[in-house]
């Protein structure tokens, strides 16, 4: 559940598991649908008898998702208007259902509303499937209308998968974005949601399990959260000493950049480290400022003067605030790859 996929390794493992398991997207579809309307109901279901719930419908697999979902809302009584980007399209099975079965004056198509704003306004709670992880160019025209007629209101919105208008691998905004208060990201964290605007677009993120097989052969990115350190973490013995618990060495600093390595080794003191150790270049002695007393210090003027340093260390960083100049770098690196 914590592996980070990117839009073509989502697919592949789409793939993989309709071919293993022998599913049918139709089925994908279903299940992705209800475990979307499942997550949503943890926050809005107290609301379902008195507020109206607008489902943004766009014209790929995401609308598809969109559809089951408004399926399943319609079926708990939630009173339920669809906007469809393309309501004429040849949807899958389990998504003709929904149309079949709402009432007429419940679907409205995208291009027939003539006022977005007055159209829009009196949602408080608005799902949006409009695009998903394939959307790869920008959104403009009426459906640009939409999305910055929604962020200018004060509507509830629950993304499927990926806010619209975000790109899946970049987290960059594709001409306009939607902001969802909650997205619920099917199967995997994508790249999206974690890099560029991706996170203040998406917002909460609730992974849900739709029991995919992670396709042989594809990169594992993994996410990690302060419960996976926690669960790495042993406490220690009362009779105990630095040593016991790591040596960590930072090589770096300069005139002007001397924070960036006391930083780097307070994060790691803070981390569980027992001794860490900053290593300075001798001629910038003037510049250092230490700033946490628990760090301790040493001076080079060689690359060979560090050879016991580097030799005692179980982990080395190298290059906080170390400056593209520095006349030993090259040296140093050299040293470390040896």
């Amino acid at each position: 559940m914590n592996v980070i996929v990117t839009e073509r390794e989502m697919r592949r493992h789409e793939e993989y598991t309709c071919q293993k398991c022998q599913c049918s997207t139709t089925q994908l579809i279903e299940k992705a649908g209800a475990s979307l309307y499942r997550d949503f109901l943890r926050y809005k279901q107290k609301e379902m008898l008195k507020s109206r719930l607008l489902v943004l419908v766009g014209p790929g697999n995401n609308g598809s998702d969109a559809l089951v979902f408004s399926r399943l809302a319609f079926e708990d009584g939630w009173e339920l208007t669809l906007l469809m980007v393309d309501p004429n399209r040849d949807w899958p099975s389990s998504a003709k259902d929904c149309q079949s079965q709402l009432a007429l004056d419940a679907l409205f198509s995208l291009e027939s509303i003539p006022d977005l704003p007055s159209f829009i306004a009196p949602f408080t709670i608005i799902v949006d499937g409009l695009f998903g992880v394939g959307i790869n160019r920008p959104i403009t025209g009426k459906l640009k209308e939409l999305i910055e007629v929604i962020n200018r209101q004060s509507a509830f919105v629950y993304a499927l998968d990926i806010p619209s208008g975000i790109h899946a691998d970049t987290g960059q905004v594709l001409g306009s974005a939607l902001k969802a208060n909650v997205t619920g990201a099917l199967q995997y964290r994508k790249l999206g949601h974690l890099l560029s605007d991706g996170m203040d677009y998406t917002n909460e993120l609730n992974v849900l399990d739709l029991d995919f097989l992670f396709a042989e052969g594809e990169p594992l990115r993994q996410y990690l959260d302060f419960s996976d350190f926690l669960a790495g973490y042993k406490p220690r013995k009362r009779r105990s000493h630095k040593y016991d618990y790591g040596n960590i060495l930072v090589i770096g600093g300069s005139p002007g950049m001397m924070g960036a390595p006391e930083i780097a080794a307070m994060s790691a003191l803070r981390s569980g480290a027992g001794l860490v150790k900053v290593a300075v270049y001798a001629p910038d002695i003037p510049y250092v400022q230490p700033v946490f007393p628990e760090v301790m210090h040493t001076f080079y003027g060689s690359v060979e003067e560090l050879n016991l340093a580097i030799t005692q260390s179980d982990v080395i960083l190298f290059g906080p605030g170390l400056g593209r100049h520095h006349p030993l770098a090259t040296a140093l690196l050299k040293k470390l790859l040896e």
